[in-house]
C-alpha cells in the first residue's frame, strides 16, 4: 500500500477508479478483490456500482471463491441501494447474461418493478435467429416465473422465434398468465406450425392446467397432438 493509498478518501474519484480496475481484472490476486469489493461498498454511489458489476463477466478458480465473491457484490449492490440503480440497469442491458443482475434487482425493486425491466429486455429483442440467443432465453425464462398482464402480448411474438428453447418458455410464459384465454388463437395457429413435440406438449400441459379449450379447431389440434394426449368432450387438452 502507498501512501497516497493511505490519505486516500474511500470515496474518492481516485479511488473508485484504482478499486474498479483491480477488480476489473480477472487476473487480480483474490485478496486484493476483495479489498476492493469491500472498499467500493463503502463508497457507494454509482461509480462504485458501476466499480463492482464488471466482476460478474469472469470466472475465477476455485468455483466456490467465484461464487462466494459474486455473492458477496450482489450484497454490496443491494447495500448501495436506488443509488446504484442505473449503473445495475445499464449492465443488465450490456450484460451477456441477466443472472446476476437480476438477483441485485429482485432485492431493490418490487416485482411489478422487475417485470417492467424484463419486459424493457424483451422490447429489444427479436424473434430472428440469434448466433448466441442465451440473454433472450433467460429473459423469456424469468417472465415464465412470473404473472402480470403485461407479459402475454411481450411475449407473443416469441412464440415463433428462431430458436426452439425460446419458444418453449414464450409458451410457458404466455399460457401461465391469467388473460392466457385472450390471446388463443395465436397460441393454436403456433401449435399448428410447430415442429417441436417437446413444445407441443407444453402448450397443452399449460392449457390443461388452465382449463382451457382449443376452441373450433379441435380437429386441426388434435391431429398434431404427440402421443399419450387427447381433447375432452369441450376441447380441453388431457393426458391420457
Amino acid at each position: 500500500m502507498g501512501l497516497l493509498d493511505i490519505f486516500a478518501k474511500n470515496d474518492s474519484p481516485a479511488s473508485i477508479k484504482k478499486h474498479a480496475a483491480r477488480l476489473g481484472n480477472k487476473r487480480s490476486q483474490a485478496q486484493d478483490r476483495w479489498d476492493s469489493i469491500k472498499a467500493l461498498r463503502k463508497a457507494g454511489g454509482v461509480a462504485a456500482a458501476e466499480g463492482l458489476l464488471p466482476r460478474f463477466d469472469y470466472k475465477v478458480d476455485p468455483s466456490i471463491s467465484d461464487r462466494e465473491e459474486k455473492d458477496y457484490v450482489v450484497e454490496c449492490l443491494v447495500h448501495i441501494g436506488d443509488a446504484g440503480l442505473p449503473a445495475v440497469r445499464a449492465f443488465l442491458h450490456a450484460s451477456d447474461s441477466i443472472a446476476w443482475p437480476m438477483r441485485v434487482l429482485t432485492q431493490l425493486l418490487s416485482e411489478e418493478a422487475v417485470v417492467g425491466e424484463l419486459l424493457a429486455l424483451a422490447s429489444d429483442m427479436s424473434a430472428e435467429y440469434e448466433r448466441f440467443p442465451e440473454k433472450k432465453i433467460q429473459v423469456l425464462a424469468e417472465l415464465e416465473e412470473r404473472r402480470d398482464p403485461r407479459i402475454a402480448p411481450a411475449v407473443l411474438p416469441f412464440l415463433r422465434d428462431m430458436n426452439e428453447t425460446a419458444r418453449y418458455h414464450a409458451v410457458g410464459a404466455l399460457l401461465r398468465q391469467a388473460d392466457a384465454a385472450e390471446f388463443l388463437e395465436s397460441v393454436v395457429d403456433a401449435y399448428l406450425e410447430e415442429e417441436s413435440a417437446r413444445i407441443r406438449a407444453t402448450v397443452l400441459d399449460r392449457m390443461a392446467e388452465a382449463g382451457l379449450a382449443v376452441g373450433a379447431r379441435q380437429a386441426e389440434v388434435a391431429a398434431r397432438m404427440p402421443s399419450g394426449y387427447k381433447l375432452s368432450a369441450n376441447g380441453v387438452p388431457q393426458r391420457g
